[in-house]
């Protein structure tokens, strides 16, 4: 053979590596998309582990990398769970602070909302609605698109 058919077979199985490589990953893409999304039912029931359960955890998985004594292990495990637990009361405080922070600008748009509709012919304060709903929408279609990403997209390359 000489080198000219080389380079054409040479192109040729890489051609054909890559259609099937781009088969593959469509064939992925649209599995995911036929999956459906979590209710609100099953996310619910879906709860953060316990401080405890995340600390028992950490303690295993650092006592087989570490190779840790009974004894470090023990140490360990009181450390672990005594920041969990920190860990634990800042995330609540942090769900009930979003959580104030989400009702105070509901209630600001609602107020704006009631302004608009003293300015606003009944039909302007429609089309404002219905816009509302399609932002609303549009914000809820891109939330839900960037959990679906795998979680390694953002990570940098190695």
């Amino acid at each position: 053979m000489n080198a000219m058919n080389l380079k054409r077979v040479i192109i040729s199985l890489v051609t054909i590596g890559c259609l099937f490589t781009g088969v593959a990953n469509a064939q992925k893409k649209a599995q995911k998309e036929q999956k459906q999304p979590a209710s609100t039912e099953q996310t619910a029931q879906k709860q953060r582990p316990t401080a405890e359960e995340r600390a028992q955890k950490q303690t295993d998985k650092m006592k087989e990398k570490l190779q840790l004594t009974d004894a470090q292990a023990k140490s360990v495990q009181e450390i672990n769970l005594k920041y969990a637990k920190q860990n634990e009361e800042e995330f609540k405080k942090a769900q009930e602070a979003r959580k104030q922070k989400m009702e105070a600008m509901k209630a600001g748009q609602e107020k704006k909302d009631a302004e608009l509709k003293t300015v606003l012919t009944a039909d302007q304060y429609t089309k404002y609605q219905e816009g509302k709903k399609e932002m609303k929408d549009k914000m809820k279609k891109q939330t839900k698109q960037k959990r679906m990403k795998p979680a390694d997209a953002n990570a940098p390359a190695k």
